[in-house]
């Protein structure tokens, strides 16, 4: 029973992570910007560290603003 939770746990992250990045991919495709290089802020141009990249983690820490 445990187990069934585990993966299930498992796959909403792993499922978080990869709509986060194929949501920066669309971005990055639909205003010509290069694939390669730093995610950052689009309204502010903020660089994101590597705390701000876990994607609903980071919303919920920071309320849904940018650093």
């Amino acid at each position: 029973m445990i187990n069934k939770y585990l993966i299930d746990v498992f796959v909403f992250l792993f499922g978080l992570c990869i709509g986060s990045f194929l949501n920066c991919v669309i971005y990055r495709l639909e205003v010509k910007k290069s694939l390669a290089g730093r995610s950052f802020c689009p309204h502010c141009k903020h660089i994101l560290s590597w705390l701000d990249l876990f994607p609903l983690f980071s919303f919920l820490f920071l309320g849904g603003k940018c650093r």
